[in-house]
C-alpha cells in the first residue's frame, strides 16, 4: 500500500539527496497529470498540499493534481527508502487573461481583456442589482 504523507514544512526538501531522478512537473490549477515511475512507490511526500495533491493509480503510476498556483516539492521513495523521484511541482493558474494580485493573505483576481481591471469594482449593467 502506498502511504501518502503531506508535509507543510519545505525544509524537508532541503535535506534531499541527489539520487533518483530530478525534474519539474508542470500542471494547471484544477488539472491533473500522470507520473510514471520506474519502480514501485512506497512513500510519497508533498511539501505543500494546498498547491498540489498526489493520488496513486497503482505502485508505478501517480496522478498529480494542481490545487493552487505556486510551487512545491514532491519526493517519492521505494520500499527500501531509496528515492525514486525528486521533483518540483509548478502549478500555474488555469485562467487565461487573468492576473491575481496578492497583498498579504488577500488575493484579487483581475480580468485582463484587453486591460486589467477588477470586475467587482465595475458598475452593474442595466437591470442588475448593485
Amino acid at each position: 500500500m502506498i502511504k501518502v504523507l503531506a508535509f507543510t514544512v519545505l525544509g524537508i526538501l532541503a535535506a534531499g539527496s541527489a539520487t533518483g531522478a530530478e525534474r519539474t512537473i508542470r500542471v494547471q490549477t484544477d488539472a491533473a497529470v500522470t507520473v510514471d515511475l520506474g519502480a514501485e512507490a512506497k512513500t510519497v511526500l508533498v511539501a505543500n498540499p494546498a498547491i498540489a495533491d498526489v493520488t496513486p493509480v497503482n505502485g508505478r503510476k501517480l496522478i498529480v493534481l494542481g490545487r493552487g498556483a505556486g510551487q512545491t516539492g514532491l519526493l517519492i521513495f521505494d520500499d527500501a527508502g531509496k528515492p525514486l523521484l525528486e521533483a518540483t511541482v509548478l502549478v500555474t493558474p488555469a485562467r487565461q487573461w487573468a492576473v491575481t494580485v496578492h497583498r498579504g493573505v488577500k488575493g484579487t483576481t483581475l480580468s485582463c481583456t484587453p486591460r486589467c481591471s477588477d470586475d467587482r469594482n465595475q458598475a452593474p449593467g442595466p437591470g442588475k442589482a448593485p
